[in-house]
């Protein structure tokens, strides 16, 4: 009976000794936990912490530090797969900093976060179905907006596209070469969408006549 009393004497002393509390927010019908809080003791309101989030397979989907309930720090998120889809850092549930974003087919996006909006660089890795290529997209943007020289190369960096944005519009100089780097077309483009100064090359750089050309946002 001493023994008895001394084990759970010291199972409750253990117990208390934790510095962490797990608190089970939600559930899903099947019974699997959905939310998750691990909290640092003492427990208040502006306790620090972990969250995570779980699939209903009990798989993990997200998991990132909390501070007054608030995100606070580096997330991530997953796929069922276990393949990361998207991670951000926050400070006090407003993203700032480097955000990732992978998409099912492979393709990635990061953007530079300051303070819940999009300011400074930008990059990108995508999948072209006309062309049947993958290419990347280097950027910038100011208070959300497209900013300055943005471009567009193949997977070797050959360059491929030179588009000029000044908050969000397309204006100034552009350029589209071809599959060997030769500039195909260049010129300047103007707020009102009509183009100034374009001239046209054929692949070995030479002056050709006007083509068919339709200029995409990048």
């Amino acid at each position: 009976m001493i023994r008895l009393s001394l084990l759970i004497l010291i199972v409750f002393i253990l117990y208390s000794c934790k510095s962490k509390v797990e608190v089970v927010l939600t559930k899903y019908t099947n019974g699997e936990i959905h939310e998750l809080l691990i909290l640092d003791k003492p427990i208040t309101k502006d306790s620090l912490g972990i969250k995570k989030v779980f699939f209903e397979t009990g798989k993990l989907q997200c998991s990132g530090p909390v501070s007054n309930n608030k995100r606070n720090g580096l997330w991530t998120c997953y796929y069922p797969n276990d393949s990361i889809e998207w991670r951000a850092t926050y400070k006090m549930e407003l993203e700032d900093g480097e955000v990732f974003y992978r998409y099912p087919n492979g393709a990635w996006r990061k953007t530079t976060i300051v303070k819940g909006a999009k300011n400074g660089k930008t990059s990108e890795y995508n999948y072209d179905s006309t062309s049947k290529e993958h290419f990347y997209i280097y950027g910038q943007y100011a208070n959300n907006l497209e900013q300055g020289l943005w471009t567009k190369t193949d997977t070797n960096g050959v360059l491929l596209i030179e588009m000029t944005f000044i908050k969000g519009e397309r204006i100034g100089y552009f350029s589209n070469r071809y599959k060997n780097g030769q500039i195909r077309i260049k010129g300047e483009l103007q707020k009102d969408s009509s183009v100034q100064n374009f001239t046209f090359y054929d692949e070995t750089g030479n002056k050709a006549t006007k083509d068919s050309y339709v200029i995409n946002r990048i």
